[in-house]
């Protein structure tokens, strides 16, 4: 699957992108339910926290259009959102496409390319998880083979990843 065709690239996310993915998410005029994203102190510090990587898509005109946040473990129990390091499963903890850029296969490019990323660090399943009331986000993560794997006051997904060179037993 080749990039949507409004975007140019895809790109791994470097420090010297905090400050435009804080502008991109003030821009919003939404309010995010953490602290995290509220200054670029406090993304780095979040990022270095969790080893986190990501990826940054650009418009044709160079435009951020959208990013994604992952690392290797897991969130459990949903409603007290512990984080629990582990070599197995992949964390997806942000995506987040700017609305001018929805239904344009952003989200679905960089979901790939994380869970590409992921695998690639031994992750055998991929989770993450989102607002209840998010129906948008929800149909989103089944239509690209997430399935639900619990509900507390967010709703927990997970993706089983098949394995590369694998034997059969």
């Amino acid at each position: 699957m080749g990039l949507p065709p409004s975007v140019v690239s895809i790109s791994k996310l470097l420090r010297e992108h905090i400050e435009e993915i804080i502008a991109m998410l003030r821009s919003l005029n939404e309010r995010w339910d953490t602290d995290r994203f509220d200054s670029a102190d406090n993304l780095a510090k979040y990022l270095g926290a969790y080893q986190k990587r990501g990826f940054v898509a650009r418009t044709e005109q160079g435009e951020l259009a959208g990013f994604v946040l992952y690392c290797m473990g897991y969130v459990w129990p949903l409603d007290r959102k512990e984080f629990h390091p582990t070599a197995d499963t992949g964390f997806i903890s942000d995506i987040i496409v700017h609305p001018r850029h929805w239904r344009k296969g952003i989200g679905t490019q960089l979901m790939i390319e994380a869970e590409k990323e992921l695998t690639k660090m031994g992750a055998r399943r991929i989770t993450l998880y989102t607002g209840p009331d998010n129906a948008r986000a929800q149909a989103f993560f089944a239509g690209i083979g997430y399935r639900v794997s619990g509900r507390a006051d967010s709703v927990g997904f997970e993706k089983v990843v098949p394995r590369e060179n694998s034997e059969s037993p």
